[in-house]
């Protein structure tokens, strides 16, 4: 079983990452097959665009503030938890405008923190634009992305797909056997 988990206050108890089977049983919602789309553009997020994008993707969402960002969880069709948070925000305009999204999973740094660590590095080195890394008692897998100019909702909608599959690959890694060094 995976050792993940959320650092949020209460929620902590509440969310943590199943079992690698179990994620590779479902199927992921349908990837998009062209490269074009006519998907309105997004200019600034909101957590209404968030939860419209995991809501295309069958995810559910719940509002949650972390570390004074306003955002919200979303949890995958395989019990899968992620954190959504609103970046680069605004604070002026009403409705406030963020520019930046920062998709996040927190797994503990337990008893095999080495084995941990060295999946982190893997992650860092196989997976594009997203970063793992140890903050206290957790490793931190993270995905931004960047708004400014405007993205199409489609595109929120897979930057947030592949991120939910790199964390997925993370925690089945974490309960694949340890292979022998390189």
């Amino acid at each position: 079983m995976a050792r993940g988990l959320f650092r949020f206050g209460i929620l902590a108890s509440a969310l943590l990452v199943g079992a690698a089977p179990a994620l590779a049983q479902t199927a992921p919602p349908a990837r998009p097959t062209q490269r074009t789309t006519s998907s309105p553009l997004v200019q600034s997020l909101t957590t209404s665009d968030i939860a419209q994008a995991a809501v295309a993707l069958s995810y559910e969402t719940a509002p949650v503030e972390f570390d004074g960002a306003t955002g919200l969880t979303l949890t995958t069709g395989d019990g899968l938890p992620l954190l959504a948070l609103l970046q680069a925000c605004d604070e002026t305009a009403r409705p406030q405008r963020c520019f930046g999204l920062s998709l996040q999973a927190y797994f503990e740094l337990s008893a095999g923190a080495q084995r941990l660590r060295m999946l982190a590095d893997e992650f860092n080195r196989d997976v594009a634009f997203a970063k793992a890394y140890a903050e206290g008692e957790y490793m931190v897998l993270e995905h931004y992305v960047i708004v400014d100019g405007g993205v199409t909702r489609d595109n929120l909608a897979a930057n947030i797909l592949e991120f939910a599959d790199s964390v997925a690959g993370f925690a089945a890694a974490m309960d694949a056997p340890a292979q022998a060094q390189r």
